[in-house]
């Protein structure tokens, strides 16, 4: 088996889920996860992707912890290539999957990892640092610390309104986050005003 079949599976792979055959997708994500680790290499970034959507497509079955420990090699290997941008894209989906299953804390650790990737490298995306400081913030309401959250909120909500205006659905998702984290403190009156 060529490598070009283990990319053209995963492509595959993608276009079932975007169907909603995720039965499909992880079969064939399986399959050309098996092609490229042969072809590649388990360290290298197409088997790495290929080993994300592996983890991600068991997810979506609802299977997180299957999908958890399969994003453990993926982070590891991840973290062993220079590539910061795959790196902050394992950790990233990783912590979304440990923060549907619950694992807030374990969630905590990759998020403020994504943060001080973003941080360190000055993305070109400030979109992409408004999610993280959303994603955090929300982890840490979930934790019962909504003192952290509040500034992680506030930053983000600039961001959002400065980039894509104040009509943007990611704002209002934005905005709901941080009165949530007021409602936790009882802080009606700084609450209201983010969801009028």
């Amino acid at each position: 088996d060529h490598p070009i079949v283990g990319n053209a599976l995963a492509d595959l792979a993608h276009l079932y889920w975007r169907q909603g055959d995720n039965e499909r997708a992880l079969s064939t994500i399986d399959d050309a996860m098996k092609i490229l680790e042969v072809s590649y290499g388990p360290h290298h970034p197409e088997t790495i992707m290929a080993l994300d959507s592996l983890a991600m497509a068991t997810a979506r079955m609802g299977h997180m912890e299957e999908a958890i420990a399969l994003y453990e090699p993926a982070v590891e290997r991840a973290l062993k290539t220079d590539d910061v941008q795959l790196i902050r894209l394992l950790r990233s989906n990783r912590g979304m999957v440990l923060w549907m299953a619950g694992r807030y804390e374990e969630a905590r650790e990759d998020q403020e990892a994504i943060l001080a990737i973003t941080e360190n490298h000055e993305s070109d995306d400030p979109l992409e640092r408004a999610r993280d400081l959303d994603n955090l913030g929300a982890t840490y309401s979930a934790l019962g610390e909504p003192l952290k959250a509040i500034p992680l909120h506030e930053e983000a909500n600039t961001i959002w309104r400065t980039t894509l205006g104040d009509d943007h659905v990611s704002l209002a998702i934005s905005l709901q986050d941080h009165a949530r984290a007021y409602l936790a403190l009882e802080k009606w009156d700084r609450a209201a005003p983010l969801l009028e």
